[in-house]
């Protein structure tokens, strides 16, 4: 998932490494892939103008319990 930065309504909640990119795995990156970076969002919300809002996850792995109880590193002091 990418997201205009300028839209005030659209919360980027959980976004990938500066690293990172989306495609297909199966396939030869023949040209630039559509999200790269922090501009790809794992999980983002967005509020619409009547106030009603929703969440969008990129995988159903985030509601797993290998995910929810993984260790998580801290990229300044390196701990777990």
């Amino acid at each position: 998932m990418t997201a205009d930065p300028d839209n005030p309504l659209v919360l980027d909640v959980l976004h990938a490494s500066w690293t990172a990119y989306s495609f297909d795995p199966d396939s030869k990156i023949t040209e630039y892939p559509h999200a790269v970076g922090q501009n790809t969002l794992l999980i983002s919300g967005q509020q619409a103008r009547n106030n009603a809002r929703v969440l969008f996850f990129g995988s159903l792995d985030f509601f797993s319990d290998e995910f929810f109880t993984s260790p998580v590193q801290n990229a300044n002091g390196g701990q777990k």
